[in-house]
């Protein structure tokens, strides 16, 4: 949800580029690495959580072939924390990356990038643009 706030872009848009596939990647590595350590067992999804990471990373072609298979998806879709930015509006990155990086102190797990996307997405609520591009 925050690299889509951040990218400024529809989702389809922002999964048809790697870099920001690279850095959902990277986010959802520390959560798993943060429930792991708490004991938290994910919520069971269509293909297990743990295999997104590696989806995320996959080359463009390869991963709209495994994409297309697992969901549909509307390409105008902008998931909730960019709505609320370009509504000007708080978003709910404190109770998702921050979630991450709050549990991810307790049990003693870094997460340098789920800290990072909370900076940017409160820098662009502060800053009240859009999206931080």
């Amino acid at each position: 949800n925050a690299v889509n706030a951040l990218s400024g872009v529809p989702a389809v848009a922002m999964l048809g580029d790697r870099d920001y596939r690279l850095a959902w990647a990277l986010c959802v590595d520390e959560a798993l690495c943060v429930f792991q350590k708490a004991g938290i067992k994910p919520a069971k999804l269509k293909a297990p959580i743990r295999v997104l990471p590696y989806i995320l990373r996959l080359p463009t072609f390869a991963f709209w072939a495994v994409a297309r298979s697992l969901a549909t998806m509307d390409a105008t879709l902008k998931l909730s924390m960019l709505q609320d930015l370009e509504r000007g509006r708080r978003t709910e990155v404190d109770y998702i990356n921050g979630e991450v990086v709050r549990l991810g102190r307790t049990v003693g797990v870094p997460t340098p990038v789920n800290e990072r996307m909370c900076a940017l997405i409160k820098a662009t609520e502060d800053a009240g643009r859009g999206s931080c591009m």
